[in-house]
């Protein structure tokens, strides 16, 4: 399946700092004891992509980031119908903890015309993904994921993980991050709708509410070009252990290019690939690629 559309993206960062305290200076005959405040480290630029513990000291209050995106899509003519999307990721830090939380939301509904097919199904995404920085490379991760998909016929994936992360490379313009763990999935699928598809298959299916245990490894690199451009890279694998449910494969590469202070372009280019014997036995295409080119407001 192949969508191609425009994305419209809004991003808000906020972040809480410590303040400066000025100390009084305490008469000479009168000494007193003073209470030093957490010192402002100077220029944390983008705290969400680097260790707490880059910073010296490590900032004491409350860190706060919010990215938003949205895209839809109206078509009338041969190709009729309507494509909704929205992703908005939270990133919270309080010292070394740092909390990720991902909501991401597809509905697509569209009807290609000359033969082309249709599309009709509804995506939904829940992640929390909890960090602990024990040092500038090294960081234990843990998490819970709700996922609901009815193209892939699942009404519900939930996921708990954990595992720890290491910084391969961190010079010049380049950054490689890892992070290796090991997870469970309870997989609830559509029975009654699959059975529409295929009712032989489904009768013959041990179960429609699996649950397998999973390696997961996931990898990040980014390429600063210059101050304002970079290249940033994802990749993520889930192995399952039953073998019946086979394997989750994402990728995903974007470039952001500024052309005012508060706007950039750039495209974004996802693959994901997944298989079991459910999919297999519905027919259902292992393999999506979606291409889309962003335009995205900064405050």
């Amino acid at each position: 399946m192949r969508i191609h559309t425009i994305v419209l993206a809004a991003t808000a960062a906020a972040s809480l700092l410590p303040g400066r305290v000025s100390a009084q200076t305490a008469p000479p005959a009168q000494p007193a004891a003073t209470q030093a405040a957490p010192a402002k480290p100077a220029g944390l630029g983008n705290w969400w992509e680097k260790s707490s513990l880059s910073y010296s000291p490590v900032p004491e209050n409350w860190l706060t980031h919010i990215t938003s995106n949205l895209s839809f899509t109206d078509a009338r003519g041969n190709t009729h119908g309507t494509q909704f999307g929205w992703q908005t990721d939270l990133v919270f830090r309080k010292k070394q903890f740092t909390d990720r939380v991902l909501v991401d939301l597809r509905d697509a509904d569209m009807t290609y015309g000359l033969g082309g097919g249709l599309t009709d199904y509804q995506e939904r995404t829940l992640r929390n993904h909890a960090e602990y920085d024990l040092t500038k490379e090294a960081l234990l991760v843990a998490g819970v994921e709700h996922i609901h998909n009815t193209l892939y016929f699942i009404d519900s994936r939930n996921t708990v993980y954990g595992g720890a992360g290491w910084t391969l490379l961190d010079q010049g313009p380049h950054k490689i991050d890892v992070i290796g763990g090991i997870g469970v999935s309870s997989f609830v699928f559509q029975k009654d709708e699959m059975a529409k598809i295929n009712p032989t298959a489904v009768a013959a299916f041990k179960t429609t509410t699996p649950t397998s245990g999973a390696g997961l490894v996931m990898e990040g690199w980014s390429w600063k070009f210059s101050d304002n451009i970079a290249l940033r890279q994802d990749m993520s694998y889930l192995g399952y252990f039953d073998r019946d449910l086979g394997e989750l494969v994402t990728f995903n590469v974007n470039i952001d290019i500024p052309v005012r202070k508060h706007l950039s372009i750039g495209p974004r280019y996802s693959l994901k690939y997944e298989t079991n014997i459910y999919m297999d036995a519905l027919g259902v295409e292992p393999l999506d690629k979606t291409l889309t080119l962003g335009v995205k407001f900064s405050f």
